[in-house]
């Protein structure tokens, strides 16, 4: 008899034990959301390319265990998405209207994101952006305005959310006469609101005993975002030392959520500039590495999601012109920004423009004899010069710039097909603690709750 209760003892311990053993590892303390705007597949297996022509490893990304196709598409049936419509559905699992952010316009029925929800359960918040901190995809985690243009509204809810850290290349605006006093308004308003602005990188080692941060560059030379990494600008802090500090300043026991946008690979996609979004690419990939670098410190205790709130510019790897034929080593050519060239054009003489184009993009040209082609060709392809004299048609340096672009897209073997979004689907990768639970096909709504069901929220 005591050996059949001392066996039945042994086999409720086992039992209790097995049931331990099943329970699984904790959820995660430490998550990373980083989110390429604008960064379809294409762009990232573009930058790929580049980066084994140049020599670079392979991206940081693609060595994610795990990979979920994820669709974009707004509510309204029939359009496609735009970055405050998708970031909504990503923050917070819910579709809306382009434009909104964090609410539905037609209801007035704020959502809660995934952001405000962790910063209720005690983890500290890190809102990161390379473009303006108003700006829809970071304004999606803690604000709730029918339109991402009430960028005054939207940074008060910024400060309302009193998240432990903001981080980004600047603040927009809504003031267009006067953007520069405009700023330094909505500066005072931040400061009022007991934040400490960092806008200098020797400040970096006081934020441990600093209170709520803001960092950015308050100078605003660079306007309301950091400018592009090909155009290799110095800059006080650059988008992967923002994520450093934030790390710095966020790290406790409780935990923390940190979201970090690239906005230029969106900017520079719109602009249709192949070799400049491969740049930007390539800078999002630092930020990556330093969230691969604290997974591998706290592998049990973190989870990192890359992400893309919609394709921009349908690229395209192959074009008509090369055929089956791949040149995108042509993009090693260029050396500065459409952008940047846009605004060095302006100043210069013929001759020096020649210098110019030829130092940073490569090419060999006539400039005048190209300058009066494009004009001729563009006056017989306008409508309006139907009804005028063709030689009045005046080529500007803007268009001499995309032309120049566009030339070393089509014969590097790339296209594109908008200048706007497209409806593509993209990719979500993920690594670390419930990373399994990204994969498949998903809507970008079902971020949020797998994320929350991970956290067991």
């Amino acid at each position: 008899m005591k050996r059949s209760i001392l066996f039945l003892s042994l086999i409720v311990m086992i039992g209790f034990m097995s049931c331990e053993n099943v329970k699984g590892p904790k959820p995660p303390k430490y998550v990373f959301m980083l989110i390429g705007d604008g960064m379809g597949i294409n762009h990232l297996y573009l930058a790929n390319e580049f980066a084994k022509q140049t020599g670079k490893p392979q991206l940081n990304i693609l060595n994610f265990p795990y990979f979920a196709l994820t669709t974009t598409h707004p509510l309204d049936t029939g359009r496609i998405t735009d970055s405050a419509e998708a970031g909504t559905a990503i923050a917070c699992g819910r579709k809306t209207r382009n434009r909104a952010v964090g609410m539905n316009p037609d209801t007035g029925e704020k959502f809660v994101s995934i952001a405000e929800i962790l910063h209720q359960n005690d983890f500290k918040i890190g809102l990161i952006t390379s473009v303006g901190i108003n700006d829809a995809t970071p304004a999606v985690f803690y604000g709730h305005q029918k339109s991402r243009r009430m960028y005054s509204e939207l940074v008060e809810d910024m400060v309302a959310s009193n998240f432990e850290y903001f981080a980004g290349g600047g603040i927009i605006s809504s003031n267009k006469d006067n953007p520069i006093e405009a700023r330094k308004t909505i500066f005072s308003k931040i400061k009022d609101a007991d934040y400490t602005i960092v806008a200098d990188r020797n400040r970096a080692k006081e934020i441990q005993n600093l209170g709520k941060i803001f960092v950015c560059d308050t100078t605003k030379k660079l306007g309301s975002a950091l400018p592009n990494t090909i155009d290799s600008i110095d800059v006080q802090f650059s988008l992967s030392e923002m994520l450093k500090m934030g790390i710095e300043k966020l790290f406790n026991e409780k935990g923390f959520f940190i979201m970090l946008e690239s906005g230029k690979i969106d900017w520079l996609s719109h602009d249709n500039d192949a070799a400049s979004v491969i740049h930007e690419v390539l800078d999002f990939d630092k930020s990556v590495k330093i969230a691969l670098d604290f997974y591998k410190k706290y592998p049990k205790e973190t989870l990192i999601i890359v992400t893309t709130d919609h394709e921009t510019g349908g690229m395209s790897w192959g074009n008509n012109i090369t055929n089956y034929d791949n040149y995108t080593y042509k993009l090693q050519q260029q050396k500065k920004s459409v952008y940047f060239i846009k605004d060095s054009l302006a100043s210069m003489q013929n001759a020096e423009k020649q210098e110019f184009i030829r130092k940073n993009l490569g090419f060999e040209i006539n400039i005048e004899e190209y300058t009066q082609n494009m004009q001729l060709k563009n006056a017989a392809n306008s409508a309006s010069a139907m009804h005028s004299k063709k030689e009045n048609y005046q080529f500007s340096v803007a268009e001499l710039a995309n032309h120049l672009i566009d030339s070393l897209n089509t014969s590097a073997g790339i296209s594109w097909a908008t200048h706007a979004h497209s409806g593509a689907p993209v990719g979500t990768f993920a690594i670390g603690v419930g990373a399994n639970k990204f994969h498949g096909q998903i809507d970008n709504t079902e971020i949020k709750p797998i994320l929350l069901k991970i956290l067991e929220l």
